[in-house]
């Protein structure tokens, strides 16, 4: 897998609440941009060398930073914040290669998920349940405030299937 797709994956991943494989993932990645550290070195130089902001591109240039090297360290700086492993108090559930969490408002429960490989989009309404749910490719996200968790879960999982 590539570091684009690894930190794409880390980002939904962070969305439902798995905190500890996206910082797996965005590590991966951080040591295949670990050189963008003399790159962000080179910059802050350039930038605190130069009187006008207008100026910094030029001087970005003259100095031989190309695009590629500020989007290295675009994904870079990404990575590393994701990498920052924080507290999960947040139940991951995984069936069948869907990762789901729920979060529970006061009146209604939030459901967010993360369906690798699927593709389309779906929305219904929950038939065990007072609310919806809508899939867009990998995203699965239910709203409901009534029902059993785990009969929502198995419908939304039996009606992903495209």
């Amino acid at each position: 897998m590539s570091c684009i797709e690894n930190l794409h994956k880390a980002y939904i991943l962070t969305w439902i609440g798995d905190y500890e494989t996206a910082s797996k993932l965005a590590k991966e990645c951080l040591q295949l941009l670990s050189d963008s550290k003399q790159i962000r070195k080179k910059i802050r130089e350039i930038v605190i060398n130069t009187n006008r902001n207008y100026e910094i591109a030029k001087k970005l240039r003259e100095e031989g930073i190309t695009t590629t090297d500020l989007i290295q360290l675009a994904l870079y700086t990404l990575a590393r914040k994701f990498s920052i492993r924080q507290e999960n108090n947040i139940e991951i559930i995984e069936r069948n290669d869907i990762k789901i969490s729920i979060i529970k408002n006061s009146l209604t429960n939030e459901l967010r998920g993360y369906c690798e490989g699927c593709k389309g989009y779906k929305y219904s309404l929950l038939k065990k349940g007072n609310g919806y749910f809508i899939v867009y490719n990998e995203i699965i996200y239910a709203e409901f405030s009534e029902g059993d968790t785990n009969e929502i879960i198995e419908e939304i999982i039996k009606s992903i299937k495209f």
